[in-house]
């Protein structure tokens, strides 16, 4: 099954608009949304969607 999460302002440079909001899914470890949105922006593939599976995969981002 697909599901789809939409977060707006979550790297924002505004602090007041900034936060992070954890995911956690069965029986994985937590992770910040910010995790999963710089994620999304270093990948090669710059069609702005992935699977979880794919960004689970990939090495944190130094920063």
């Amino acid at each position: 099954s697909e599901h789809s999460l939409i977060f707006r302002d979550v790297c924002s440079v505004d602090p007041a608009l900034r936060g992070d909001v954890f995911l956690a899914f069965e029986k994985l470890q937590s992770h910040p949304v910010s995790m999963f949105v710089a994620r999304l922006r270093d990948r090669k593939e710059k069609n702005g969607s992935a699977t979880l599976q794919e960004l689970l995969a990939e090495p944190a981002v130094a920063g």
